[in-house]
């Protein structure tokens, strides 16, 4: 999310955590690469960021073109960035899955509380910050589910995903 509190009105309040990188639980891989002038990864890229009971793998392959939210093609350096997150992590200075969750545990058409087995951020942006939000061809997001929530090959699991944009899972 970007703020621009430089012309907020004196009276405005803005209160959001702030979580370091360097918080036990949390592992971040980020990597700067460029596309070609279509918009397409020229080689592939992977990344990973695992913690000690979680954690997430990212793959783009080479030829996928990146596209903003209006379906243009992105051109450039790009900004990759995947957060792992150890939702078992026992530490009292862990981050908790809720803490980073931008919604919250419940979306606003349920009354069911999500109750996560794993969860990432992935976050790709362009040079200007804009993110990027859709691919020519499909990318792999692997999670690593802690051993911890009994979950067996075979499970039917639930994936949710958070839309900045529309603020709805």
């Amino acid at each position: 999310l970007n703020f621009d509190i430089a012309n907020a009105a004196d009276a405005n309040t803005l209160a959001f955590p702030l979580v370091a990188e360097t918080t036990p639980g949390l592992a971040v891989s980020e990597v700067t690469e460029s596309v070609d002038t279509t918009g397409a990864v020229t080689a592939p890229i992977s990344l990973e960021a695992n913690t000690s009971a979680g954690g997430v793998t990212v793959a783009i392959p080479a030829g996928t073109i990146l596209r903003d939210a209006a379906g243009n093609a992105v051109t450039g350096a790009i900004n990759f960035q995947v957060v792992g997150i150890d939702s078992d992590a026992a530490d009292d200075n862990s981050v908790a899955i809720a803490d980073l969750l931008p919604a919250g545990l419940q979306d606003a058409t349920s009354t069911d509380v999500f109750s996560p087995l794993a969860a990432t951020v992935v976050k790709f942006t362009d040079a200007n910050g804009n993110p990027i939000t859709q691919f020519s061809s499909p990318i792999t997001i692997t999670m690593r589910i802690p051993s911890s929530r009994d979950v067996a090959e075979g499970d039917t699991l639930v994936l949710k995903s958070y839309d900045d944009d529309t603020g709805l899972w």
